[in-house]
């Protein structure tokens, strides 16, 4: 499975919808109906991510270019490899 629980739960909701009904699966699943129409509302407007996620995505898009970064200026001030450790 991909995703949180949450992400997943919506993902069945979704793929169930039209032949159910929104508020008969989440009465099966451990979803509320508000969890997933605030999750389907976040999905059509990010400005409703709360700060910590935006944050978080904003970092995730900024690491592979800081991690090669480092690499290539820690070989550039000659700071050698660390060796694997046998443990």
């Amino acid at each position: 499975m991909d995703g949180t629980p949450t992400e997943v739960m919506v993902d069945y909701v979704d793929a169930h919808n039209g032949r159910y009904g929104v508020k008969p699966i989440c009465a099966v699943l451990p979803i509320a109906p508000s969890t997933y129409y605030e999750h389907k509302a976040r999905e059509q407007d990010p400005k409703r991510l709360p700060e910590r996620a935006r944050r978080d995505a904003e970092l995730k898009s900024d690491g592979s270019r800081v991690a090669k970064w480092n690499a290539c200026d820690l070989r550039q001030l000659g700071v050698p490899r660390q060796p694997l450790r046998d443990s």
